[in-house]
């Protein structure tokens, strides 16, 4: 699976079949949509820990 956290042979076999010609608009966008994930993940976190610890509501 190309999803897979450490790099493997499926990673290997995509970076490749990137034509160079590619690789300057290919990276960039990878990273950006690397760092939407990024910011996606630290919500997800933050909202896991306000649902494990809800304020006390009311008075």
């Amino acid at each position: 699976q190309a999803h897979a956290t450490e790099p493997g042979e499926d990673w290997r076999r995509l970076v490749d079949a990137v034509p160079p010609h590619w690789l300057g608009v290919v990276g960039p966008i990878a990273e950006h949509i690397g760092s939407q994930w990024c910011q996606l993940a630290e919500r997800l976190k933050a909202r896991q820990e306000l649902c494990r610890n809800p304020s006390p509501s009311g008075p």
